[in-house]
């Protein structure tokens, strides 16, 4: 499944923009988009509505598909050892820690089973 993407959005309004010697204020009055508001799409701060993005492919000569890309499971760069971030390492080892007592509850209850 494809999910869009604010950086490759932010890119591509920037650039193509940039490309035809374009402000945000004249983007703006021919998109009806506010200056601010293509600043901040600009800056990955906002996502335009369905609305608004086809006035920006119009003007800016793309397709909405440029701004799509695949969906990356969450839990991939979580497993890639040096890759991973410290949050994302304090997540597995906190995931891990709770998959530990898990386990030790389980096994208590089956040996409190036994003896019963």
């Amino acid at each position: 499944m494809k999910k869009m993407s604010q950086k490759l959005l932010a890119d591509i309004v920037r650039n193509r923009r940039e490309q035809k010697g374009m402000t945000q204020e004249q983007l703006g009055e021919q998109t009806g988009i506010n200056r601010v508001m293509i600043g901040k799409i600009e800056k990955e701060s906002y996502i335009p509505s369905l609305g608004q993005l086809e006035q920006l492919c119009e003007k800016l000569d793309f397709e909405v598909t440029d701004v799509l890309e695949e969906r990356k499971p969450m839990y991939y760069s979580a497993f890639r050892g040096e890759n991973s971030t410290d949050t994302d390492q304090r997540g597995i080892d906190y995931l891990l820690k709770m998959m530990m007592v898990s386990k030790q509850q389980l096994l208590l209850r089956k040996m409190i089973e036994k003896d019963v």
